[in-house]
């Protein structure tokens, strides 16, 4: 069967590619694109599709705008977004050809790098196909912070004071989430090789519902009252846990310390369980399990490659990076 490959404005074909996600079982895309693209395009998002002869897409893979800092330069990337084939179609060629047809594109238009997450095996291997290898690894870090059972919560709220002792000390105030989202656009960490860069409309692009009241915001401050940092969790009511969309503090030495004062806070909304996700063996991993988290063996690829000789400089200092979900999804 003969395909079509080619680059289009998502905006304007954006009912048949959201036809698309609806008639392969995920309309969670579908509601992506609707929040993400109106904001983003302006910036350079862009989509490819695969069409049939007749017109139809049966293939998509978006490009979101990505910026990241490393060795004082920022450099201007791509993340792919939501790789999705018909089911009549989803072999591995005819995915290839639209992501080998992205990657051209994109390394012809002057970006530094390409990245993104792949959400399955097959995925990784259609983007290693395509030239796009795997650059660092996502594990999941948990902390503990209750439990209903009284001897196993005080040996959690024991495990926390324990930590406290050993971190530097850093306090909490609640804020509005879009407050704390607003300081880490404003306040470039510099805790790893590689930090990346946000967007004002970035959260509400990558989390659904942002804002609402499962989201609390905390600007973090040292012993002498400084702002050095701030957090966003997502709270999951039903199961007593919390999932941090981000944690940026103003040195990696603060990492702990945070992750402590999050998790007294949170102890004090009832969450049990304080999950995030971090680069494998990067300072801000190690900063998470200095303030009392556990690694998980629950990796995640991070696939890219570099475009321009600082880009791929970027690529290979990937692995010590601050980089969380909130950059990628």
């Amino acid at each position: 069967m003969s395909l079509t490959v080619q680059r289009v404005d998502p905006q304007a074909v954006a009912d048949p590619i959201k036809s698309l996600f609806i008639a392969n079982d995920n309309p969670g895309a579908a509601l992506w694109f609707g929040r993400t693209f109106g904001p983003a395009t302006p910036r350079g998002a862009s989509a490819w599709i695969s069409t049939e002869k007749e017109g139809r897409i049966v293939a998509h893979v978006a490009v979101l705008p990505m910026r990241v800092l490393h060795e004082g330069r920022e450099l201007s990337g791509a993340v792919f977004c939501n790789l999705m084939a018909d089911k009549e179609h989803r072999t591995f060629y005819p995915i290839l050809a639209v992501v080998k047809r992205a990657v051209k594109d994109l390394r012809s238009a002057g970006l530094d790098f390409l990245m993104t997450n792949p959400s399955n095996p097959g995925a990784v291997a259609v983007m290693k196909g395509a030239g796009v290898t795997l650059v660092a690894t996502h594990n999941r870090f948990v902390c503990p912070l209750g439990d209903p059972r009284l001897g196993v919560d005080l040996l959690a709220w024991a495990h926390l004071q324990a930590r406290r002792l050993t971190a530097p000390r850093v306090k909490v105030r609640q804020v509005p989430p879009a407050v704390a989202a607003e300081w880490t656009v404003r306040n470039v960490a510099r805790v790893a090789t590689v930090t990346a860069l946000r967007s004002p409309e970035q959260y509400a692009q990558r989390h659904h519902g942002f804002g609402s009241p499962d989201d609390l915001g905390f600007i973090l401050r040292d012993s002498r009252g400084r702002e050095v940092g701030a957090a966003i969790v997502r709270l999951d009511r039903a199961e007593a846990s919390a999932g941090l969309i981000t944690l940026r503090c103003s040195a990696a030495s603060l990492i702990p310390g945070s992750v402590v004062a999050l998790g007294l806070a949170l102890r004090a909304h009832g969450v049990r369980r304080l999950s995030a996700l971090a680069v494998e063996g990067s300072s801000f991993a190690r900063g998470l399990l200095r303030g009392g988290a556990i690694a998980r063996n629950e990796p995640w690829a991070i696939v890219g490659v570099g475009f321009t000789v600082p880009g791929r400089a970027a690529m290979a200092a990937i692995r010590d990076s601050d980089i969380e979900r909130v950059d990628l999804d």
